[in-house]
């Protein structure tokens, strides 16, 4: 049940409960275990992400760089709502350059999809 795991997560990070960090080095440890593991992160950080404050929390890089990291390996679309996330965080200036080039590169995802 990633995405029920995926949606309390969001909520105590965005309230600022647990910190973003203890999460991340959790997720360090998890990825590249299987393409399950892998895909299950994914599914959790897909539900996760939208939940937190446009307002980067402390961190928040680190979180969208395991979520790039897991994406790279499951190469699943990145759900609109992340992608409007994304959006948003990229015009942050310490999470522009992590969150933009998720952005690009689902850009060119899209475009290389269309193209074949």
């Amino acid at each position: 049940m990633p995405t029920v795991l995926g949606a309390a997560l969001g909520k105590l990070l965005a309230a600022e409960f647990v910190p973003i960090q203890r999460l991340t080095d959790t997720l360090a440890q998890a990825r590249a275990v299987s393409p399950a593991t892998d895909d299950a992160l994914r599914q959790i950080l897909d539900t996760l992400l939208p939940y937190l404050p446009t307002t980067p929390l402390r961190n928040t890089r680190k979180l969208i760089e395991a979520y790039s990291d897991v994406q790279g390996r499951t190469r699943q679309a990145v759900p609109d709502e992340v992608q409007a996330q994304m959006q948003e965080w990229s015009r942050s200036a310490t999470l522009k350059k992590a969150a933009g080039s998720l952005v690009h590169h689902q850009v060119q995802e899209g475009i290389v999809l269309a193209d074949h």
